[in-house]
């Protein structure tokens, strides 16, 4: 039996990925089956078996990708800029975001995902961790802020956490409500209201 190369074994890892998220998107995590996806990518279902042990490890590896290619992004556009930018940059990355049926669709399934995930403790921990590093990334954000002098007496945790649930919130709405116009409104008053919050007067005027 011929030598399968590595590199032909993550260009295939690649390709399940890609149907899998295809299948997610269109079927929902829970619905979608393993059948399903070895059909679209034209292989047994033991042979996906051979590159992922379970749905819930495709779509950790799909997410894991995910927020690599952001945080590389983020920190080249956050290059040499002061806090209230890197914060306007972060947001303005979500707002200007336009609602394709595919980014829609890979939101609803995040969702899904993300209740999914705390009835497996294993899954569980992986969320918590990518959690812990988004808090982790405007926590820092918000340190530098005051520093600055820019950005009051504030608990930079607990902005932190308030700016992801207010994210969720938005991105919970629009998976239902799918509407271009109310997504980057909801996004430019959570820009408003947040850096208000921040201001180190309580009135935005210092940012």
């Amino acid at each position: 039996m011929p030598k399968v190369s590595d590199a032909y074994k993550e260009k295939k890892r690649a390709d399940i990925l890609r149907h899998a998220l295809a299948c997610f998107g269109e079927k929902g995590f829970q619905s979608a089956t393993i059948d399903e996806i070895a059909l679209r990518c034209g292989m047994s279902k033991g042979a996906i078996y051979g590159y992922f042990a379970s749905k819930e490890e495709m779509y950790i590896r799909l997410m894991e990708s995910g927020t690599e290619e952001m945080f590389r992004m983020l920190r080249d556009d956050f290059a040499g800029l002061p806090a209230v930018h890197k914060l306007r940059t972060l947001i303005r990355h979500y707002r200007n975001q336009e609602l394709t049926s595919e980014w829609v669709g890979a939101g609803r399934v995040h969702m899904e995902f993300w209740i999914h995930s705390a009835r497996n403790e294993d899954v569980k921990r992986v969320m918590v961790d990518r959690y812990e590093r988004f808090v982790a990334l405007v926590e820092e954000i918000v340190e530098e802020g005051k520093r600055e002098g820019v950005f009051g007496d504030v608990h930079a945790r607990e902005m932190s956490e308030l700016f992801w649930a207010m994210a969720d919130g938005i991105f919970l709405r629009i998976t239902v409500l799918d509407r271009q116009e109310l997504y980057e409104k909801l996004w430019d008053d959570a820009e408003e209201m947040f850096l208000r919050t921040l201001s180190r007067n309580g009135d935005g005027a210092a940012l």
